[in-house]
This record gives structure tokens, C-alpha cells and sequence, in this order.
């Protein structure tokens, strides 16, 4: 059993990547497949293609987003907490991607430029940051259940 969001000690807690986030990646696509769309209708008609070349770059371009759209719809999580540790999925230059509770030393917040982050130091003197405002989660509810847990597991 999986939940969403908030601290259950039984179950593994997921954070998934926010509604905002999933909602800017996919204007972004729109506006990329919209823009070669545009590209290759000029040059279809600049270069006197038949109107079938741009009738199946239309069709391979709302394909696309279709089925990347869905993908990224669907809320896969970034962060998971669980009695055991946590793991880091999908978050570019975070660190270390997994530890056990028994493995981290502290827990502090902090910006990196003007983004809010968890910062997990380990023992070893390796780190994990967590962007916290690209999860689904309120970053002091996030901050709370993960203090919580080291507290509880370490």
C-alpha cells in the first residue's frame, strides 16, 4: 500500500512531482511541437510538398503530445520515504539517491539560488538535496514527516 503526501509509518510515502511543474513541462512541449509544426508547414509550402506531408507531421506531432503528454501526467513520485530510508527519483544533480535512516547525520533547509531545498547530510559526509518546490507536498509538512522519520528510524 502506497500514500500520497503525508507520513504513514506502515506504508511507503510517495511525493510526486507538482501539478504546476507537470503543467509547465507540458505547455513547454505544446509550444515546442507547435513551433516544428509551424517550421514545416512553411517549408512544405515553400518547397510545393503535397498537402498529405503536412497532414501526417500534424498527426505524428499531436501523437507526440499525446502520449508524452500522458506520461507526464501521470504523478510517478520523486521522493520516497518509507521505515527503511528514503530514495530520489527524476531530480537531476540531487546527490546521493538512496539511503537507509540509520545512514544520515542531519537534516537542514536552505536556498540554492532562489530555490528552497532539503538538504539530507549522511555520515559518510555525502549529501542529498531535495527541491521541495517541485513535489506535491507543502515543503513544511515534507520538512516535518522527514524529521519525523529520521527521528523515529535513525
Amino acid at each position: 500500500m502506497v500514500a500520497q503526501g503525508r507520513l504513514n509509518a506502515r506504508v511507503a510515502t510517495e511525493y510526486p512531482l507538482s501539478a504546476a511543474v507537470r503543467t509547465r513541462l507540458l505547455g513547454g512541449l505544446v509550444v515546442v511541437v507547435g513551433g516544428l509544426v509551424l517550421l514545416l508547414a512553411l517549408l512544405s509550402w515553400l518547397l510545393s510538398w503535397p498537402p498529405v506531408v503536412l497532414g501526417i507531421v500534424v498527426t505524428l506531432a499531436a501523437l507526440v503530445v499525446v502520449v508524452v503528454g500522458g506520461l507526464i501526467a501521470r504523478p510517478r513520485y520523486l521522493l520516497r520515504t518509507d521505515a527503511g530510508g528514503y530514495r530520489v527519483r527524476f531530480i537531476r544533480g540531487s546527490g546521493v539517491s538512496s539511503a537507509q535512516w540509520t545512514d544520515v547525520e542531519d537534516l537542514a533547509t536552505t536556498y540554492a539560488g532562489d530555490t528552497r531545498v532539503v538538504v539530507i547530510r549522511l555520515r559518510d559526509g555525502r549529501t542529498t538535496r531535495i527541491p521541495v518546490d517541485v513535489l506535491a507536498v507543502d515543503p513544511e509538512h515534507l520538512v516535518a514527516d522527514l524529521r519525523t522519520l529520521l527521528g523515529r528510524f535513525a
